[in-house]
């Protein structure tokens, strides 16, 4: 028995959550973008007159609660830095605005479908990579894929 305080309970990692707020921000940007270009998509989630403009505004707390579904499933599944999830579903938020950025100014709006499913592969793929890190032993690839599938799942909904 040691003596002397007991240690404090650990804190989320702000490395994390700085790349979840760069992830959101980065999309809502974008989002932003195509709605002063006066762009809208072709079947809104909700009936809301300037869609993008209103995703812009629900990406940081909708990526907030996403992130933090994915943070309990990876505990769920033996996550030994379960932060590295947040950081894993900003990083792949990021790959994917940026790469539907690119796919927006060289193929155009109206191909921006075909390009967003090139940036959703590349940044779920990134995502993985990174939220790997989560965990400790073999299938680390497998159960950080599981969280942030899942994230993306609870978040689909609202996003276009």
């Amino acid at each position: 028995m040691s003596g002397g305080a007991p240690a404090p309970p650990a804190r989320p990692a702000p490395a994390g959550r700085a790349a979840l707020f760069l992830g959101a921000a980065a999309w809502s940007g974008l989002c932003a973008a195509l709605h002063l270009a006066g762009h809208a998509p072709s079947r809104p989630p909700l009936p809301v007159g300037g869609w993008y403009a209103a995703q812009a505004a629900l990406l940081p707390p909708l990526a907030a609660g996403m992130a933090e579904l994915a943070v309990i499933l990876g505990m769920r599944l033996g996550a030994a830095r379960p932060g590295a999830l947040r950081a894993a579903l900003g990083l792949g938020m990021g790959a994917f605005a940026a790469g539907d950025a690119v796919a927006w100014g060289a193929l155009g709006f109206d191909q921006l479908g075909r390009g967003s499913l090139v940036a959703a592969a590349i940044g779920l793929g990134l995502a993985t990579a990174a939220g790997a890190r989560a965990f400790d032993g073999p299938r680390a690839a497998p159960r950080a894929l599981l969280c942030l599938l899942a994230a993306a799942l609870a978040g689909s909904p609202l996003l276009r």
